[in-house]
């Protein structure tokens, strides 16, 4: 008991003192031989939660959080045993590689680095044992990827979170990170077929190949979000702001949110507040279910920085669909 009191004021300490540090413009590019280090910091597809206990103790007070630190303990432990057929199939996919892949195929941009030098790492190189500035880059962009479900399986996301860093060192030589731009994006599979309480199965049903060629085409987007991002249409849409009716329809499903691009079965928005950040949305439907596998090649081919995004005119804003939302992404640098 005496454990979880700390834990429940922790969160709330943390929930209570959130700063936020004004990001710095980067120039363009960024650099012309940007050092950019991917974290491998995850090996299997992980269980999203709701942080339920700091929300509850926000509302309730200490009592309020152990109440819903016990319902967010039991989310997760339902969760862990429901999605083991899910990791069953996916046993033989490299998610780390795959992710790299893009990254190495698709980062080289004007806006970001013509020459990005990409590394990949176990860990962040600044918090690495014994790391001096000598052994690592004094400025780098730090990729961390991390693919999860839901805890009701209503949806599976890919996320990258981008952290433009500067380091430098201490009097006593330890090396103090700076963050200068920190950048999340995300990229969603809904599911739309089945009831919720059967949700699991549906993703068991689809298949190991077929989630496989889904997260091969999420690798594919966020790269591509990544180098729009730091692209000069990217970079002016940064600060701005997102209408209570902005949204866009895919297979009939209805997402909020700035329309960005869109392609037959997806589609990016710009969602948040001050510095806005980038969602993707390709929900799962019945004809994913009866369509033939999906190729990796089905992901979009690299767009260059000065194609325009695709103006998308909304639909009738009478009746749209429900939006869905995508799991929040602070904190999801892994």
């Amino acid at each position: 008991m005496f454990r979880r009191i700390l834990v429940a004021v922790a969160l709330l300490a943390a929930c209570s003192n959130v700063s936020a540090r004004k990001p710095v413009i980067p120039p363009t590019p960024v650099a012309q031989a940007l050092p950019v280090e991917l974290i491998r910091a995850q090996n299997e597809i992980g269980v999203q939660v709701p942080e339920t206990a700091a929300n509850v103790g926000m509302q309730f007070g200490l009592v309020g959080a152990l109440i819903g630190s016990a319902v967010q303990n039991q989310q997760a432990k339902n969760a862990e045993a429901r999605i083991v057929p899910l990791r069953n199939l996916l046993v033989e996919y490299r998610f780390n590689e795959k992710m790299e892949q893009a990254l190495r195929e698709r980062l080289p941009s004007a806006g970001l680095s013509p020459e990005p030098q990409l590394s990949v790492r176990a860990m962040r190189a600044d918090a690495e044992a014994g790391a001096t500035l000598d052994s690592m880059p004094a400025e780098a962009l730090v990729l961390v990827p991390r693919v999860a479900m839901d805890y009701d399986f209503g949806q599976l996301t890919v996320y990258l979170a981008a952290d433009l860093t500067k380091r430098t060192a201490k009097s006593n030589g330890v090396v103090k990170a700076n963050s200068q731009l920190f950048r999340s994006y995300s990229y969603s599979f809904p599911m739309h077929v089945g009831i919720p309480a059967q949700r699991d199965a549906k993703w068991v049903e689809l298949g190991g190949e077929r989630i496989a060629a889904l997260l091969d085409q999420a690798a594919a987007q966020l790269a591509d979000m990544v180098v729009y991002d730091f692209s000069a249409e990217g970079r002016a849409a940064w600060q701005g702001k997102v209408g209570n009716k902005d949204f866009v329809r895919v297979n009939d499903v209805g997402f909020a949110g700035r329309p960005i691009r869109q392609g037959d079965d997806w589609a990016w928005v710009h969602v948040g507040r001050g510095w806005l950040t980038i969602r993707g949305y390709h929900p799962i439907v019945a004809s994913t279910f009866a369509a033939a596998a999906p190729a990796a090649a089905e992901a979009p081919a690299a767009m260059p920085d000065a194609v325009p995004g695709q103006a998308i005119e909304p639909a009738d804003a009478a009746a749209p669909a429900a939006p869905a939302e995508a799991a929040d992404e602070a904190g999801a640098g892994a």
